[in-house]
């Protein structure tokens, strides 16, 4: 259902944006009313709707391959035992359970959740009982949030579930900012967390080795 609506979202974003650029006019139909912004110029209308077609697609796909896995998972639990299943299905603690740190999370998918603190204290909280093989991601060379995403071990994180993940902790780093930085490229860091260290006398501040980027536009 979620991927139906994002589907539908997408096309009439990408619709309402080829209405409004061969008509240069924001007097559009109604089925177009909830997505334009008449108090903009027609520009940024038109940009933002393609923005938010191409998001929505960008999603569109990490639902689908969700949906898949999910599926696979039902197939292989209804063969397995009740041991088995009754250790798949009990609750895992998350990190700010395991940390008593305070921030944020977001649900990437049943597997997958990340985690941002509230602090700089709290980051260093959330790294300290990160497992070694979560993830860490922060923008390269800019201030902001530190994200964690936890996963199981061995767990294959596809990019366009770490681009789901890097959109939502840019999205916390720049804050009120997001709306002028939309089409604006970013660096985001991908480390596994036992290669991150905190500098001593620094909070906030940390050492990494064997990172990896991906660039993400908003």
């Amino acid at each position: 259902m979620r991927a139906e609506l994002m589907l539908k979202s997408s096309s009439v974003e990408a619709e309402a944006g080829e209405w409004i650029k061969a008509h240069r006019s924001l007097d559009v139909p109604l089925k177009f009313e909830t997505v334009i912004d008449r108090r903009r110029p027609l520009a940024w209308n038109i940009e933002e709707c393609f923005r938010r077609a191409k998001q929505n697609q960008r999603k569109l796909a990490g639902a689908k391959e969700r949906i898949a896995k999910v599926e696979g998972e039902l197939k292989r639990l209804q063969g397995a035992g009740p041991s088995e299943l009754s250790r798949t299905q009990q609750a895992r603690p998350s990190l700010f359970d395991r940390s008593q740190a305070r921030g944020r999370r977001h649900i990437v998918s049943d597997e997958l959740e990340v985690a941002i603190g509230k602090s700089a204290a709290d980051n260093m909280a959330l790294l300290r009982k990160a497992r070694p093989f979560d993830y860490w991601l922060h923008l390269r060379e800019q201030p902001g949030s530190h994200g964690f995403l936890r996963r199981e071990k061995n767990r294959v994180v596809s990019d366009q579930e770490l681009i789901e993940a890097g959109v939502w902790v840019i999205e916390q780093s720049t804050g009120k900012r997001r709306a002028e930085l939309k089409d604006i490229a970013f660096d985001l860091l991908i480390v596994e967390c036992r290669y991150v260290r905190p500098i001593r006398g620094a909070l906030g501040q940390v050492t990494y080795t064997h990172d990896r980027v991906i660039r993400i536009r908003l």
